[in-house]
């Protein structure tokens, strides 16, 4: 009689080889692009330099470390982490009753003539004027053609 009735059936039967698979590493993540801005740099000390740049809301300033700039331009990051430069137009002339839209204009105006403090303003009296000036003719024009277009409608 044979001792195999004794065994297990899996007794004789060869282990599965084991396989050591490299770890998988998660795919690298490309750095972030860091975004650069074109500044000009209105003033400077040793440390510290008032830029200024165009976004889409218009000309904005601000005053970032003078090491954040390189080669005309300073990053996106750093220009909002900066201390900015300038009052709330769009706020005054809100509260002073004129449209929240033409408010906004009139502002976007206001600092394209280089105006974003009360000093700058006091200083610039004429290019201040000039903003208002810009703004009434725009309006005027908008008149014209909305008084053009109705006669033009009645001719008909």
């Amino acid at each position: 009689m044979s001792d195999d009735k004794y065994l297990p059936d899996k007794a004789f039967e060869m282990p599965e080889p084991v396989v050591e698979e490299p770890p998988v590493e998660p795919p690298k993540e490309k750095p972030a692009k860091i975004e650069q801005v074109p500044v000009r740099t209105i003033s400077r000390t040793p440390s510290v330099a008032l830029v200024q740049w165009a976004d889409k809301s218009g000309p904005r300033r601000a005053y970032v470390p003078r090491e954040a700039i390189a080669d005309g331009e300073v990053s996106r990051d750093m220009l909002e982490l900066g201390t900015q430069v300038g009052l709330p137009w769009e706020d005054y002339l809100k509260s002073a009753g004129m449209a929240a839209k033409e408010a906004k204009g009139l502002a976007a105006r206001l600092r394209e003539h280089g105006i974003f403090t009360l000093d700058d303003m006091r200083r610039h009296l004429p290019q201040a004027r000039q903003a208002f000036e810009e703004m009434a003719m725009a309006r005027v024009i908008d008149l014209l053609k909305a008084a053009e277009a109705e006669e033009a409608e009645h001719a008909r």
